[in-house]
């Protein structure tokens, strides 16, 4: 890796092109971490409206506006577009796809930009809100989850992804800054400006089933800022870790695979967007299958509630009388 990598920011749908146009604001290039180029892909303009996108730097579908929260909506259209978004919008050194798990467009652009990627040997990275507000929501959350599962199994590749969650605890505001922060991170571990980590440690890194073995997952990545926080997501199979030179990054936990890499001094002074500053710990990028498993248990047990609900209630007597009589177009005069 050399100082000019760059990242490719793919934001996919509503949630994904707003958090990409509050990323393409931020300042760019700063030292110590990789530049970004910023791309939006949607289904309707109407998310587009006062960002001032750039013309090549958009991709938006013809003859399609949105998809209502219907995931099958566009998906032959958005299927069909998968090598074109990817001929505009060049994969780079890391490829980070960011939209929401729950609506009806990013849900379905996002894994087929994945999977084809997944398909050419590109690092990849997934950036994933989920929700909660709405059983549609929920069920849509858990499909997208499942997709991502079954492209790893088909691309036979684990498929990396920071799950974040809409919620009473986590609101959209909190959840757009933690996305936020995590490019930074992101971005500055693919940065091509650490010593003693280039591209292949990160490849490993990321491809780790060379070291554990198993089949291709749906992998959760975590960002970690004490070695004791890594055992609150599950069995870690892989760990990146980030520091200044004179900081110890032994772990106290057995993981397959770990790689190190010294960030240079810039890194003591502040970074963009929220990002955490080095000091006296290192950052730990954990990857684990377990923390999603736990996830898709809560929100599967939360959509069964709800259809039980739903289930369990009695249907209401109409308002219409036996006398009344209605209009071929329905209405009761």
């Amino acid at each position: 890796m050399n100082s000019t990598n760059k990242v490719t920011i793919y934001g996919c749908g509503g949630m994904g092109v707003n958090l990409t146009s509050e990323l393409a604001k931020a300042e760019d290039d700063m030292p110590g971490f990789a530049s970004r180029v910023h791309c939006f892909i949607d289904t309707s303009k109407s998310n587009l409206l006062a960002k001032n996108v750039p013309e090549d730097r958009l991709y938006l579908f013809e003859n399609v506006d949105g998809s209502g929260k219907v995931r099958a909506q566009n998906y032959e259209d958005i299927a069909k577009n998968a090598l074109a978004i990817l001929q505009k919008f060049k994969p780079t050194a890391l490829n980070i796809v960011i939209h929401s798990a729950a609506g009806g467009s990013g849900s379905v652009i996002g894994p087929v930009l994945v999977s084809e990627l997944k398909a050419r040997g590109e690092q990849v990275i997934v950036i994933l809100a989920g929700s909660t507000a709405s059983r549609i929501e929920i069920e849509n959350t858990i499909k997208t989850l499942k997709s991502y599962e079954s492209i790893a199994h088909k691309r036979n590749s684990p498929v990396v992804t920071h799950y974040l969650e809409n919620s009473a605890e986590n609101n959209r505001t909190a959840v757009n800054k933690m996305v936020r922060s995590g490019v930074s991170l992101l971005c500055g571990l693919f940065s091509g400006q650490n010593e003693e980590l280039d591209s292949a440690d990160l490849k490993s890194w990321m491809e780790f089933l060379q070291f554990t073995g198993g089949e291709a997952q749906l992998s959760s990545l975590n960002f970690s800022f004490r070695d004791g926080d890594l055992a609150k997501v599950g069995t870690v199979a892989s760990v990146a870790t980030l520091a200044l030179r004179e900081v110890d990054t032994e772990l106290s936990i057995p993981v397959a695979y770990q790689t190190v890499g010294f960030a240079p001094d810039t890194w003591r002074l502040g970074n963009p967007d929220g990002c955490q500053m080095l000091s006296d710990h290192p950052i730990h990028f954990a990857i684990s299958s377990d923390f999603i498993t736990s996830s898709v248990q809560r929100l599967n047990a939360t959509l069964k509630d709800i259809d039980e609900t739903f289930a369990s209630r009695v249907a209401r007597v109409s308002i219409l009388d036996k006398g009344d009589t209605a209009t071929s177009t329905g209405l009761v005069l």
